[in-house]
């Protein structure tokens, strides 16, 4: 695997590296060792680069990830969406997507098959 530190030059490259580790099972510890860091020093980086804890960034970006599977495919079970993106949980999933967009991700998945229903009726 590829070090953060040494192989991502920027924010987007930093993102795309990201999307390919969403489904690990990360801890601050293996973040912050994966970057040859501490988990004091790793911390303070990431706040000081993105205004947010690493778990927070990486619940973003899985987050993130989810919606966008959603967009593509929202006849996806929403368990196997929060396992591909890296939750352990689907309940845990469940309450920082709606946390996050403001509804639950099934209610988020009936929105798009409606609007996307609506579209083919009306277009």
């Amino acid at each position: 695997m590829r070090n953060v530190v040494t192989s991502v030059s920027n924010d987007a490259g930093m993102l795309e590296f990201a999307f390919e580790l969403l489904s690990l099972c990360w801890t601050l510890e293996g973040m912050a060792k994966h970057c040859n860091m501490g988990r004091m020093v790793f911390s303070t980086h990431c706040r000081e680069r993105i205004n947010m804890m690493p778990m927070a960034v990486l619940n973003c970006w899985r987050l993130r990830h989810a919606a966008r599977i959603l967009r593509e495919d929202s006849n996806q079970l929403i368990r196997r969406i929060a396992m591909h993106v890296g939750f352990s949980s689907s309940q845990y999933f469940a309450r920082k997507f709606q946390e996050r967009y403001g509804q639950s991700p099934q209610s988020k998945a009936s929105a798009l098959c409606l609007n996307m229903n609506s579209f083919y009726f009306f277009g």
